[in-house]
């Protein structure tokens, strides 16, 4: 959805960070998550 222009990373942050919370995780997890699938996807987190 990013790289198609679609969500802005800011947005999508946002959207994720809010969904981990919602999920209990710790912002530790959240953030490393993020992280990662930004890695995987070939994005700058």
């Amino acid at each position: 959805m990013i790289t198609a222009g679609v969500i802005a990373v800011e947005d999508a942050r946002a959207v994720l960070i809010d969904a981990g919370r919602a999920a209990e995780q710790t912002d530790r997890d959240i953030h490393a998550a993020i992280a990662g699938g930004f890695r995987d996807e070939g994005l700058t987190p």
